[in-house]
């Protein structure tokens, strides 16, 4: 139970940190200062986990085994959830053309945060599984 814990700490601590860094660099391209970075990240990372859940006991609730389709459903998912947070905190500053544009390499940054969980799934002792 520690492990799982502890995985799950970590998650979270790099998906705040790597979206917080993802609103800055949105601000700078952006030339704005508003969202602070932080609530940005946070907003991220809250959404990701009701979105994670919702898929999770979808999947419970159908008896689908989601290992097979998992990558193409993260991806879908993944865009719906930037092109969001896009338009709720910069849709006054930018285009849903460059939102979209947007939304590719800040779906392959979510995956690029997943690699610590990645790795950590095989190196805490006793492992731990995340959804």
């Amino acid at each position: 139970m520690e492990a799982v814990l502890y995985g799950i700490g970590v998650y979270a601590l790099v998906k705040i940190i790597g979206y917080s860094l993802a609103g800055k660099v949105l601000n700078k391209w952006l030339h704005v200062s508003s969202p602070h970075a932080f609530v940005f990240g946070i907003s991220r990372a809250g959404l990701g986990i009701v979105a994670g859940q919702i898929i999770f006991w979808t999947g419970r609730i159908l008896d689908y085994n989601l290992d097979s389709s998992l990558l193409y459903i993260l991806i879908i998912v993944r865009f719906f959830e930037w092109f969001f947070m896009l338009w709720l905190f910069y849709r006054k500053v930018t285009t849903k053309e460059r939102m979209v544009k947007a939304s590719i390499p800040l779906i392959i940054w979510s995956f690029i945060l997943d690699i610590p969980v990645v790795f950590a799934m095989f190196s805490i002792p006793g492992g731990f599984r995340m959804c």
